[in-house]
């Protein structure tokens, strides 16, 4: 078996994800990492930080590029071990790891992954969607039994909303800011509250995840065409200066 310390040379990191010294962590939906290789038997140590069980992240092992997770891992508090296949048969196989909640319900660190053959990342879509919502374009509840069933993460799936379906029909990469109860002028409130929620509205964290994003992809999420007004125009007045200054 061998042992690949994760990084972004040794496998495809795609969506809102940070390489830290302890590996990969994914921490927007939809993030994932992406590899391939002709292997039999892959496992990952990855680490989570849920403080409640009905709030741990939960994450989707794609296969050969299947339309559904061949098997769904709910990420415990602290380091564990989740195997993925285990074979004694190699062969070509191209292996996903999707968050599939957000980003507020607990982290996904992916630190290692044992195979007993050679991977490389995948390459990258030709396009790239970057999709700007709140719970909605999470899937928040789409995994639910019925109408009125409490949230829990295990009821959210980023993979069911409309987002990601519509960028698998025109094969590009998804790219995801969502929040759940984010909004413009107000954060989601209760109905009988009638003064708005103001701290951390969407165009704020909207627009600094697309600079992260863009200073990772270096320059690859920039559009041809920009059509921004008001407030917008200041942030991306930021981000020229930025490359000019590198």
């Amino acid at each position: 078996m061998q042992k690949y310390k994760l990084g972004k040379h040794e496998v495809r990191v795609c969506g809102k994800a940070v390489e830290t010294d302890a590996g990969i962590e994914l921490v927007h939906s939809g993030s994932f990492i992406e590899f391939y290789g002709e292997i039999g038997k892959v496992s990952m140590k990855i680490s989570g930080n849920a403080d409640e069980s009905d709030f741990a992240a939960y994450v989707g092992v794609f296969l050969n590029e299947g339309d559904t997770p061949e098997t769904v891992w709910k990420i415990q508090d602290g380091l564990h071990h989740y195997e993925i296949c285990w074979t004694s048969e190699k062969k070509n196989t191209v292996v996903k790891v999707m968050k599939l909640t957000e980003m507020q319900y607990g982290a996904v660190q992916i630190h290692s992954v044992d195979t007993d053959g050679n991977i490389k990342p995948t390459e990258p879509k030709e396009r790239k969607l970057l999709f700007i919502g709140d719970s909605i374009t999470a899937g928040y509840g789409v995994n639910g039994e019925q109408s009125d069933t409490v949230f829990t993460t295990k009821t959210e799936d980023v993979t069911k909303a409309y987002p990601y379906l519509t960028a698998k029909e025109v094969s590009a990469d998804p790219w995801y800011v969502c929040w759940s109860g984010g909004g413009i002028i107000s954060r989601w409130i209760p109905p009988e509250t009638e003064l708005p929620l103001t701290d951390i509205l969407m165009p704020e964290r909207m627009m600094q995840v697309i600079l992260e994003m863009m200073r990772a992809e270096k320059k690859s999420l920039v559009p041809d065409i920009w059509h921004l007004s008001g407030e917008f125009q200041k942030y991306i007045r930021i981000h020229q200066f930025y490359y000019s200054m590198a």
